[in-house]
């Protein structure tokens, strides 16, 4: 792959007003499309540990149970839920386990062949727009995307009225106090990793001021689940450290991390 890349600088850029981080450079549609359904992509479910799912479930129950509140339906057959950049498809398996009605989209081909075999429907891009969904789901998405404002603002024309987009990204605690040195051997999830602004793959690494802004220009606010209700669906509380996971999570996933619920004010 390294002909296609010749002659391509990696560049970072930073903005002051919302002080986002992202890439000078982005790959156009069809690069794109090439990269996530052939380079880095494996159509087939991935060996995840258990907890990897639990995690999705516990997820998809607490958003049913808010979605459920927040939208006044009886049940979760009534609920719509559209997975944005569905991957693996474990978030959207997970949501149907709950009884939603779930559709997904993905640039790569492959994937949506694989969810439709496992009762999902798959949608097309330009569809979303008017189709109501109760719950839009972009696990680890933006960061992705060359065009967030503009998906953002497609998505929340697929929105009912007391709908919900989730935006979840990555986020890391040496970028946000403002020290910028990439370890280029570091692992993933290891400090100054280059994981939160990787070349080609992840385009924007966004603060807490950077979607907040974005989503009240679109006149979105922030929508927090109950700490009561997280805590009624986790799992797994079996010795100190695991209770301590469990109580800590709701606190730092929904209010200090970059994973937000919005709805329209």
């Amino acid at each position: 792959y390294e002909g296609r890349l010749k002659g391509y600088d990696y560049t970072i850029l930073g903005c002051k007003a919302c002080r986002a981080l992202f890439q000078k450079l982005a790959p156009d549609p069809e690069f794109a499309a090439e990269y996530y359904g052939s380079w880095i992509a494996a159509h087939g479910r991935p060996n995840h540990p258990f907890s990897e799912y639990t995690h999705h479930l516990n997820q998809a129950m607490v958003l049913t149970h808010l979605l459920l509140k927040r939208t006044g339906k009886r049940s979760p057959g009534e609920l719509s839920v559209l997975d944005f950049g569905l991957g693996r498809g474990i978030f959207a398996s997970a949501m149907k386990a709950c009884g939603c009605r779930v559709s997904g989209f993905d640039l790569s081909e492959g994937r949506m062949a694989t969810i439709q075999a496992e009762g999902i429907r798959p949608v097309r891009r330009a569809e979303i727009p008017g189709s109501d969904f109760d719950f839009i789901n972009t696990e680890q998405v933006f960061e992705h995307l060359p065009d967030p404002l503009e998906t953002a603002q497609s998505l929340s024309k697929g929105l009912a009225d007391r709908g919900i987009l989730k935006i979840s990204v990555p986020y890391a605690a040496w970028l946000e106090n403002g020290r910028f040195s990439i370890d280029w051997t570091a692992d993933r999830y290891a400090r100054n990793s280059a994981m939160p602004l990787q070349p080609i793959e992840h385009l924007t690494y966004f603060r807490r001021p950077s979607l907040t802004k974005m989503m009240a220009g679109l006149g979105f606010g922030v929508v927090q689940p109950g700490i009561l209700a997280e805590l009624n669906y986790a799992f797994d509380w079996a010795g100190a450290r695991k209770i301590a996971k469990n109580l800590l999570r709701p606190i730092a996933r929904n209010r200090f991390r970059n994973y937000y619920l919005f709805g329209r004010e």
